[in-house]
């Protein structure tokens, strides 16, 4: 009992990590922060380079937890997201 007494403190101080099932080009992903960058939604949808040097993305939103809840994404923007948010997220090379 007195282990028990000892752990609870402990664990008072954490905050349980939530959780947002999202959809990635189609792909449920989840993730465990509220607010995702550009960059990070395009590690999601591409997470290993291929070849392409330089790619160029398009990033596209709905459903967001912000207003306005659709919209599209350059880099250096963050969007605010809740279950059920729906990213598009297309990629070029130079041409």
């Amino acid at each position: 009992m007195n282990s028990l007494q000892e752990q609870e403190p402990s664990n008072k101080g954490t905050q349980k990590e939530k959780t947002f099932n999202i959809i990635v080009n189609t792909r449920p992903k989840e993730v465990h922060q509220e607010v995702l960058t550009f960059e990070e939604i395009c590690k999601i949808a591409f997470p290993t380079p291929d070849g392409i040097n330089n790619p160029i993305f398009t990033v596209s939103f709905k459903h967001a937890d912000q207003h306005p809840s659709s919209g599209t994404l350059v880099a250096g923007e963050s969007v605010k997201i809740k279950n059920g948010t729906i990213f598009n997220v297309t990629r070029t090379g130079q041409s």
